[in-house]
């Protein structure tokens, strides 16, 4: 893992900026936000870049929903940051990195989002980027790859994972 001084990569709002430019509109509907991620100048590599550690904020959005942060590709059943209507809340995520060096953004509503990159993960490096994955959900009408009892948690009652030697990651 190589640290780096956190750096805006892209921001969304009108008059915010970035590394990056990107449209300056909300992500969410249809609309999903494609941002290369390597080759930022003194901050990541153009190449040899497998993953990269995102601080993700949404801002502003219109409803409730989530945000996806996937190498660009086939959208996986995941969620990276949780929100709500109005809210402005952050997360870390890393991210594995798209053959053309690109990390994809869905959002379930119409929401700004700014990304802040603060490290990346070579390619080949002790650490193996997958694409994000739902492990297990104790929603009663959500799967995960692992099944787990569907009540919440808390309360006293404690859930227990194994997430070793996950089936296809």
């Amino acid at each position: 893992f190589t640290s780096v001084s956190p750096s805006r990569v892209f921001d969304t709002r009108p008059v915010q900026s970035g590394i990056r430019s990107v449209s300056k509109a909300k992500v969410g509907g249809g609309y999903q936000l494609a941002v290369k991620v390597t080759d930022l100048p003194g901050v990541v590599p153009a190449s040899g870049v497998g993953a990269v550690s995102l601080n993700v904020t949404v801002t502003e959005p219109d409803g409730a929903g989530f945000v996806t942060v996937y190498p660009c590709g086939t959208q996986p059943n995941a969620s990276s940051l949780n929100y709500v209507a109005g809210q402005t809340i952050p997360n870390a995520v890393i991210a594995p990195v798209s053959a053309q060096g690109e990390v994809c953004f869905y959002s379930q509503s119409p929401t700004h989002i700014l990304a802040d990159v603060n490290g990346w993960f070579a390619s080949g490096a002790s650490f193996t980027s997958v694409s994000p994955s739902r492990v297990f959900d104790t929603r009663p009408s959500t799967a995960g790859i692992r099944s787990v009892s569907k009540a919440k948690v808390g309360g006293g009652y404690q859930l227990a994972v194994k997430v070793t030697d996950l089936p296809g990651v």
